[in-house]
């Protein structure tokens, strides 16, 4: 991976280089410590990992400009990833900065169950196109959406909402106006209906978001990679790992196990 950023005078917070007082950088990285592996493809190795921040900070009095930013992983599934920042003194000192990121493979603590039934179709997942990987919370958000027999996600024409039916911490969205059944402090038990599938909130069609993330803050948790035990592909899958214990990819079409 070649990062390779090409960077003029660097003293706009903006440009991921923050300017303060001689002539050290750091290479620092938000979230910090460490990234998590999306797998894509677990049968044939492929996974692939996302830097969502990483800033370039001059600690010196100098002004410094930032020439090459470089990513180094290591081979097939890395445990770390060192991101270098080389530059130069307006006076001409070389000056270069190393960071390291710890990159997990993670497998989820609890054995978690689809939380849904019958067949859906995933919308967005982990992939690097999905609009949730740029968010570190979402970043392994699904979005579900229900489908029938042939794949349609809706009944009739599909022009009206009638048409479509309807220390981890899950989240839920896009729910059904007042279908709620359940309360702050309940405790609820798996297979148990807590609400229904809607359009509450921004979307473009009745689907459920579903997160797991590492606090219940909804701005500064960190999303994780969820797994589930209970399900598998069907409808146009041409994937061969059928056990139920990978993550799920957008554009598949997958069923729960009864």
């Amino acid at each position: 991976m070649r990062l390779s950023l090409a960077v003029g005078m660097v003293s706009l917070a903006c440009a991921g280089v923050i300017a303060q007082e001689s002539t050290r950088l750091d290479v620092r990285f938000l979230p910090g410590n460490h990234v998590y592996l999306a797998q894509d493809n677990r049968n044939f190795a492929l996974a692939n990992f996302v830097l969502q921040n990483i800033a370039i900070v001059n600690t010196g009095k100098q002004p410094v400009v930032v020439e090459v930013v470089d990513g180094k992983p290591r081979p097939i599934f890395p445990d770390r990833v060192r991101v270098s920042a080389i530059g130069a003194t307006v006076a001409g000192q070389p000056v270069r900065a190393t960071g390291e990121i710890r990159v997990i493979s993670y497998q989820p603590r609890n054995e978690y169950h689809f939380p849904l039934s019958g067949r859906w179709y995933v919308a967005s997942s982990s992939s690097v196109r999905s609009h949730h990987r740029s968010l570190p919370v979402h970043e392994f958000a699904l979005d579900l959406i229900q489908v029938g027999e042939g794949g349609q996600s809706f009944r009739g024409e599909g022009t009206a909402h009638s048409d479509y039916p309807g220390q981890e911490f899950s989240t839920y969205a896009h729910l059904k106006a007042a279908s709620v059944r359940v309360k702050k402090g309940d405790h609820v038990q798996r297979g148990q209906p807590i609400a229904q599938v809607g359009l509450s909130g921004d979307g473009y069609q009745p689907h459920l978001h579903v997160q797991l993330t590492d606090s219940r803050d909804a701005n500064y948790a960190r999303g994780i990679p969820l797994i589930f035990a209970d399900v598998r592909p069907i409808l146009f899958s041409s994937t061969i790992d059928i056990d139920g214990r990978r993550q799920l990819q957008a554009g598949e079409f997958i069923e729960t196990i009864k």
